[in-house]
């Protein structure tokens, strides 16, 4: 039996809700090992898993929902999860009609939720989570423009989808990449260790994955200390050093690039001391 649900139904904590120009912005805290009954939504809604995880169920299929990861819903989407032990904390974007149609003229209605992992759309969804956080007199423009350019990459992430599938060696490298990437990784290094010249590396890389190396290194980076900076009480220094940064220094540097925050703010308005 199919329940129709809003996002307040689920039984999570609502930390702080946001609404303006048809959308409403929250950030919830679920419990540890929650599991919500089959249901689906009453509106059309984006969302990005700030931290926890949880394993959602759609049909025979499932996927993971872990930090960094940005989905898109559509109302009548049948599904449900299973939360881990440290439950979860999301920003969730419910859209209203208007919205919806933009929805589909970026071709982002289908069947299924759409999964982006990382990137540029979870910087765009956590820029938009920080004016929510911290909204002053132009936080609802600010909002409109960042959900209409969150739209737009999404769109172009699920259009990069139709690339030719990554040869062997480049996926082994890419994997690399997540299991390393806080050592001092190089090109050469790289590329040795699965068996091709670091110039067709380097070209094959952009071309199946829209980034340098060096580029992806450094996203893979920033999202492990997002998430240590936000879901523990690790301090900085370390979480630097874990994340592969050579000193505090250059870490802070790079986080308030990425983020526009400085490490020590983003861990206070993701309601950690």
């Amino acid at each position: 039996m199919e329940i129709k649900l809003s996002l307040g139904q689920l039984h999570p904590t609502l930390i702080t809700e946001f609404r303006t120009r048809g959308l409403r912005l929250s950030e919830s805290v679920y419990p540890a090992h929650l599991q919500t009954p089959r249901h689906s939504h009453e509106q059309a809604y984006f969302c990005l898993i700030l931290s926890g995880s949880s394993c959602q169920s759609y049909g025979s299929r499932s996927r993971e929902r872990k930090p960094g990861t940005t989905l898109f819903y559509l109302p009548d989407e049948l599904h449900w999860e299973r939360f881990g032990e440290t439950g979860g904390r999301i920003f969730s974007v419910e859209v209203g009609p208007q919205w919806l149609e933009k929805l589909r003229e970026c071709s982002l209605v289908q069947r299924h939720a759409l999964a982006f992992e990382g990137g540029r759309l979870s910087w765009l969804a956590r820029a938009l989570y920080r004016e929510m956080v911290n909204p002053d007199g132009v936080a609802a423009l600010a909002i409109e423009g960042l959900t209409l350019e969150i739209l737009a990459e999404a769109a172009r992430r699920r259009a990069n989808t139709a690339k030719p599938k990554a040869p062997r060696w480049l996926a082994e490298a890419k994997d690399l990449l997540h299991a390393e990437f806080a050592e001092d990784l190089s090109l050469d290094g790289i590329a040795r260790r699965v068996g091709v010249h670091p110039v067709h590396l380097a070209t094959t890389f952009r071309k199946c994955y829209g980034s340098t190396v060096g580029a992806y290194i450094r996203r893979l980076r920033i999202e492990f200390a997002l998430h240590e900076v936000a879901s523990t009480d690790r301090p900085l220094a370390q979480v630097a050093v874990a994340a592969g940064f050579s000193n505090q220094a250059h870490f802070t540097k790079v986080f308030k690039q990425h983020t526009g925050m400085t490490p020590a703010r983003y861990r206070a308005a993701s309601h950690f001391s």
